[in-house]
């Protein structure tokens, strides 16, 4: 099935390219850092009904077998899905409002890391990761919990 608008709300989905492929910097043996969000909005349609998480699981979980088949030349790409919250231990797609939160904590080098993300596809609502990336990079820091600043004191 598909997901329908949800409230006059339609579902969005984000494919966002880090690293080489954000930075428009790909070379032949480049990998694909990805990370894949939704909108959490959305209402089943279909035989069986799922949730719109699960849903976007396993539209990404077909987007990664197409794009990590191996075929007679070789592998197409090698996708890296490392940067997305909590890592490998994480779900692989996260929320917009999942993703927002995570990152009012999250570390500045994973602030730093969204210097470079783009996004590379998707469908509804993709600006909304520009407009989130902005706000976090332009977040301040209070640097007196780093240890080497605890030495200038």
């Amino acid at each position: 099935g598909t997901l329908l608008a949800e409230n006059g709300v339609e579902p969005g989905f984000a494919i966002v390219g880090m690293g080489k492929l954000g930075g428009d910097e790909l070379t032949y043996h480049s990998d694909l850092d990805l990370i894949f969000l939704h909108s959490g909005a959305g209402l089943p349609s279909g035989p069986n009904e799922i949730e719109a998480q699960e849903y976007w699981i396993r539209v990404t979980q077909r987007l990664i077998s197409i794009l990590t088949t191996v075929t007679r030349t070789g592998y197409a790409y090698k996708l890296d899905t490392r940067l997305r919250p909590s890592g490998n231990a994480g779900v692989l797609v996260t929320s917009f409002e999942s993703y927002l939160h995570y990152h009012q904590s999250s570390q500045p080098w994973e602030h730093q890391a969204l210097i470079k993300g783009r996004i590379s596809g998707g469908v509804g609502e993709a600006a909304w990761f520009e407009n989130v990336s902005q706000d976090i990079l332009r977040a301040t820091y209070d640097p007196s919990p780093c240890p080497v600043h605890a030495l200038d004191g």
